[in-house]
Formats: structure tokens, sequence, C-alpha cells
């Protein structure tokens, strides 16, 4: 009885150590090429080599965009240490529709501790304008969720305008860019 007790904690230990990671699901499976990419990814995120994953997704994900392919994404890049991405990349996959409540909760978990890790940019910009994060086009504005971006010093640029603003790990801050009606 003592032996079983024992070997039942094991394996819950074990289990509870076991990688989260959609294996199945929405595939990008509309190109024969995504669907490989996918199933590369998920080989190499389960042989720990999270940054080899992390490719693998964003090669994908450039094909094709799909549910489970997001929450991969997400998981190789906090693995690999990208919290930012990460975090943007969990913003994306409970923001779709087709992402049900319960499968929101696990991802808003990582985000939470995420937070901890990351600053968070609450962007104005008019309407319609582009707007790059050091030199990066992060899209188009409005900005419904907050932008993470790595503890630090970071530049925004609309246009011509540009600033440079401090956005430490934890925290929050506002950036207004272009004449932002108020």
């Amino acid at each position: 009885m003592r032996k079983l007790t024992m070997a039942i904690a094991v394996a819950m230990a074990t289990a509870s150590f076991v990688p989260s990671v959609a294996l199945a699901g929405d595939l990008p499976t509309n190109t024969k090429e995504g669907a490989q990419r996918f199933a590369e990814g998920n080989r190499l995120y389960t042989e720990h080599d999270y940054d080899g994953a992390r490719l693998k997704f964003l090669q994908a994900l450039a094909i094709a965009k799909s549910k489970n392919l997001l929450f991969n994404l997400a998981r190789a890049e906090e693995k690999s240490g990208h919290f930012a991405d990460a975090y943007g990349h969990y913003q994306d996959y409970v923001g779709l529709k087709e992402t049900t409540a319960a499968e929101k909760v696990e991802p808003e978990q990582y985000m939470a501790e995420l937070v901890k890790k990351i600053g968070r940019v609450r962007l104005e910009a008019p309407a319609g304008s582009h707007v790059q994060v050091d030199g990066r086009d992060i899209g188009e504005a409005p900005f419904v969720a907050l932008v993470a971006v790595p503890g630090g010093e970071h530049r925004f640029t609309l246009g011509t305008e540009s600033k440079s603003v401090m956005c430490a790990s934890g925290t929050t801050v506002t950036v207004a860019l272009g004449a932002v009606p108020t």
C-alpha cells in the first residue's frame, strides 16, 4: 500500500511539470508547409529546444494563423525568455472569438505572472496612424490592449514625432503621440 501511495505521489508530481502545449486541434493545415512547421515546433518544444520551437512557430504563423499556434508560440517565447512577445501572443490568443472562457484561464494565469517581468504601455495615437516601438511597426491605432515591452527604455515613433520612454518591469506607462483628442 505504501509503495502504491508513493507511486501515485511521484506520478502526480511528474505530471505537474509536463509543459502545457497544444499538440492538436486547429493546426495551420491550410498549407502543408504550415502544418509541417507547426509539427516541427511541437517536436522541438517537447525536446526543450524553446528557441528552435519559437522559430518554427513564427515561421508557421507567417503562413497561417491558428489558435493553437498562437498559444504554442507564446509558451515557447515564455520558456525562451521573450516575455514581452509571449505576453502579446497570449493577448492575441485570449482575444480570439473562438477561444472559449475555459481556454482563457491558463493563458491568463501566465499573463498575470509575465506582468512582473515586462513593462506595459497604454498607447494613445490618432486613429489609423501606425506606431513604431524601437523601429518595429506595432500596428494601427487605436490600441485597445496594452503594448508589452521588455523593461527598460524604448523609443515610440509616429511619423516624425519620437519619444523615449522608460518603462520598468512590472509597471504601466502612458505614451501619447500625435494630436490625440482629449
